[in-house]
């Protein structure tokens, strides 16, 4: 590997010969991150080449990179797999390689061997029977059709070991047209994926790489929040400050030993002073003001400040560049100050404020409200709060299907910058918050009044540009209550999506699901720290984003108690390009049947916004070290682990004591808030200003989607969607393909941003808890049930049906399953088969009652007033 990566550089290098090639040679597995890499690295490392680089643990080796150390190449090992979505090596070749052509993956009984038979098993010449393909694991075998495939294959081979040899390069052969495919589209968008470690890192990178196509190296950018544009006063040269800044050159190179015999002089005052009245930074172009200040750049950092070697720079650039090189410095200083023009988002350097960011990025909901939705037979119910008691009762409409909402692409959607009518705020479009502006913690009665000024600015509703530009974005945390008198309006979809830490008492989850852990032996009084729908904030200060508290606020009667702090942003729609051409692409690609080119666009899109993300904070370091350097680390505070990779090297975990926020986790804090708000805003201003609210209720939702229960046209089936229960004829139709999509339009239409369709119908629902439910979707003949159960292999449990989702909400009868899966251990792998929980009931986000209605938690209320009310 090391000779043909020395050839690989030669035939790279740089026209210029002082340049370097010091690029790591890519060498990729699939799926080896998790498996392949953990029998490969006792191998890195030897007297001739070690390991120069580990990022991931010992389970989940996400990239190593290993340097020889007499010809200085670098190999970097990578998992394909973290370029695309989880999947098989097969699907891999089918999205990637040219639509599925050069899908000729092989077959192999890997059950049939074993550390002990392997031998044996291998040296036959006879071929391997048809029950030798049976996949334990998977609980699958192989088909008649494929089996004749692997009979005419063997013919060619002498023996199993020559066919196992023929099987590993259709293994490896399969991936390179895909891989080659994936390095192209890459390509295509200016970026190469092997300096990133995923896809998602590679999207963010093009989505930020897009927000900078107007930049200009040599233009001049103002950046508005700036305190010297905004009190503009121009910079006078004195002789004052001449001579002291004179001093202050002389006294640095002598310090460093360089001539000042040609040193500008006293005598050079007027020359100075007509150069900086008319000029500008050589750097960023700015002007100088008194804030502004000018400083003398060496072109030459070896000689002194003379005149031939001086040019105007000011001192924040002066600084930044010391002793680098120019060229480059002067690049970022350009980038910086464009994106603070343009309000582009940049890494969060207040400490507080990172942490107060952080510990909201929660991700997305999965909830359930409503259990057992069965077509005929459950009432539509609803929710209702009388003095500090809840009430579930039923309606006498009985539900006759299923209808189920998804929304298309909804993280890009929060940033793709598209106006929407049912965006009332900033001229109907959605900001994402770019640089920190300031942080004004709440103490005294003016800092409150600034905040709510902040919060309540009535520039938000209008349409007109130089009123937006006055708008900030923000990030506030408040404590408030929704207004009593119109809690009944919002009880029965909870609007206040954030996680609770609580003890999960009966009190508080209800005696009804505390009785059913107790009976079946499941874990009862645990601390919880979850992610559900709240009805009040639970006397907690919250914190949230623009939109999602102008929603409260305006349409859910959300009253403002108590403020802590309001962190201020800048805002820009700079992420917009990035979005539409992604998006328009996929549709492209998809009419002109390129999969390969589809996938890749639906992948980079839903992906871009992970890496904001991303929490360092947990991240290990790890460090090869020898035995004695290994005996040492078990010695400190920061050790975690160690592996042993060879006779005498050793990976050794340790966990970081400090870490720096690279990423903008104020956009990500943004797009999920925003997700919640769009949601939100569907729901309670669409579907309930349209339909009988008494006719549907919402059972199950997950981040982008809802399933309702609906009693519509008992004469009709599930596709009939809300047409039956509409009550605001004319808002229906005036906005309904606001959101759906328009069959009389083109196929752009129907995957449009801040769009929904149609998904997940069907005529009944058992959701027993979020990531767990039994879907009858009997119109579908080839697959006319749907199950949804996180954490347990459904192709080797037929048990888990229909009838055990009954079973658990009529009896509280627990369902066992079994996984099999492969583990490894000091780099010997094994198949493990794990009994475990499969169906459970288990569902404390919300107080359930017997009636199997999940409440919502509310302020100082406990379980003991929640009630069910009998249908009279």
């Amino acid at each position: 590997m090391f000779e043909e990566a020395k050839q690989l550089k030669e035939d790279n290098q740089y026209d210029d010969p002082e340049i370097p090639y010091d690029i790591s040679i890519p060498i990729l597995g699939y799926n080896s991150a998790h498996f392949d890499m953990v029998f490969v690295i006792r191998y890195l490392t030897n007297p001739l080449w070690h390991i120069s680089s580990y990022l991931g643990d010992f389970s989940h080796i996400k990239r190593v990179e290993v340097k020889h150390k007499i010809t200085g190449v670098t190999l970097q090992f990578l998992d394909a797999m973290l370029f695309v979505t989880k999947g098989t090596l097969k699907q891999f070749a089918a999205d990637f390689g040219n639509g599925g052509k050069d899908d000729q993956k092989g077959v192999f009984p890997y059950d049939a061997i074993n550390t002990d038979n392997y031998n044996e098993v291998l040296s036959k010449s006879e071929p391997f029977s048809k029950e030798d393909f049976n996949n334990e694991l998977r609980k699958e075998s192989m088909t008649d059709e494929a089996y004749q495939i692997y009979l005419e294959d063997s013919k060619q081979f002498k023996n199993r070991w020559d066919y196992l040899q023929y099987y590993n390069e259709q293994d490896t052969s399969i991936m390179i047209k895909p891989i080659e495919n994936l390095i192209e589209m890459n390509f295509e968008n200016r970026i190469d994926m092997f300096n990133y470690i995923s896809m998602a890192s590679c999207a963010n990178t093009i989505k930020y790489k897009m927000a900078c196509n107007d930049f200009d190296l040599n233009a001049r950018y103002i950046n508005q929040n700036d305190s010297s544009f905004i009190n503009f006063s121009p910079f006078n040269l004195t002789e004052e400050y001449w001579e002291q800044k004179l001093n202050s050159y002389k006294q640095k190179d002598l310090k460093a030993k360089r001539s000042i015999k040609n040193n500008v002089q006293e005598s050079d005052f007027e020359q100075f002073a007509q150069l900086i009245e008319k000029g500008s930074c050589w750097f960023c172009k700015a002007r100088f003001t008194n804030e502004n200040r000018p400083t003398l750049d060496r072109i030459n950092n070896a000689i002194g400040h003379t005149k031939d070697n001086d040019r105007l720079a000011c001192i924040y650039c002066n600084v930044a560049r010391a002793n680098r090189d120019d060229k480059i410095t002067r690049l970022k200083i350009q980038l910086k100050k464009y994106y603070l023009a343009k309000g582009l988002p940049m890494p969060i350097t207040n400490e507080d404020t990172y942490h107060i960011l952080r510990n909201g990025i929660t991700g997305g909901l999965a909830n359930v409200i409503h259990r057992y939705s069965i077509k005929g037979e459950t009432h539509i119910n609803e929710m209702k709060y009388e003095t500090n008691k809840v009430i579930s009762y039923d309606l006498d409409h009985i539900m006759r299907h299923i209808t189920g909402v998804d929304t298309n692409s909804l993280y890009p959607s929060m940033f793709s910058g598209l106006k929407h009518d049912f965006i009332k705020y900033t001229g109907n479009q959605i900001y994402t918050p770019g640089y920190e502006i300031s942080r004004n913690t709440c103490v005294t009665d003016k800092q409150k009044n600034q905040a709510m000024e902040t919060i309540n600015n009535p520039l938000r509703f209008s349409s007109k540009q130089s009123d937006i530009d006055k708008v900030t974005m923000f990030v506030a945390e408040v404590k408030g209550h929704i207004d009593e008198e119109y809690i009944n309006d919002f009880i029965n979809f909870p609007l206040l999506i954030r996680k609770y830490k609580y003890k999960a008492l009966g009190s508080v989850i209800g005696k009804y699901m505390h009785e059913h852990q107790k009976k079946n032996g499941l874990p009862i009084d645990k601390e919880e720290n979850k992610l559900t729908s709240l009805l009040s904030i639970m006397g907690q200060f919250i914190n949230f984003y623009s939109y999602y508290l102008w929603f409260l606020i305006e349409d859910c009667h959300f009253i403002i108690d108590e403020v802590k702090s309001v962190m201020t942003f800048s805002k820009h729609l700079g992420f917009a390009p990035f979005v539409k051409h992604f998006s328009r692409q996929r549709i492209q690609a998809k009419l002109e049947k390129n999969k390969d080119l589809k996938q890749y666009r639906k992948i980079s899109m839903n992906s871009s916004y992970g890496s904001d993300g991303m929490n360092q904070e947990h991240f290990s370091q790890i460090k090869t070290c020898d035995k004695n350097e290994t005996f040492r680390a078990h010695l400190k505070d920061i050790f975690k682990a160690d592996r042993k990779l060879n006779e005498n090297v050793y990976a050794v975990e340790f966990e970081k004591q400090t870490f720096n926020c690279n990423t903008c986790i104020q956009v990500s804090f943004a797009v999920l808030d925003c997700s919640k708000y769009w949601v939100m805003n569907f729901y309670y201003n669409f579907l309930c200003r349209c339909l009988e609210q008494n006719r549907f209720h919402y059972v199950y939702g997950d981040t982008d989607s809802m399933m309702l229960a609906v009693a519509g046209d008992p004469n009709q089936d599930y596709t009939q969607g809300f047409s039956a229960i509409v009550s605001g004829k004319q808002f229906y139709d005036e906005n309904f393909y606001k959101f759906f999509p328009d069959p009389s339009k083109d196929v752009y239409d129907e995957k449009k941003l801040l769009g929904v369709a149609y998904e997940h119908c069907g005529s009944s629902l058992i959701a027993l808890a979020p990531k767990n439910y039994w879907l009858l979707e009997d119109l579908d003949k080839k697959n006319p049930e749907t199950v949804k159960l996180k954490g347990l292999n459904l192709k080797s449990n037929p048990q888990i049906n229909k009838q055990a989702y009954e079973e658990n909400i009529k009896n509280g009868t627990i369902v066992k399953g079994k996984n099999m899966s492969l583990r490894q251990r000091a780099g010997e792998m094994s198949q493990i088969e794990v009994l475990q929980n499969g169906i459970t009931g288990y569902h404390t986000k919300m107080v359930t009652l017997p009636n199997q209605c999940c409440c919502p938690f509310i302020y100082q209320l406990t379980a003991e007033s929640y009630k069910c009310q009998q249908l009279q």
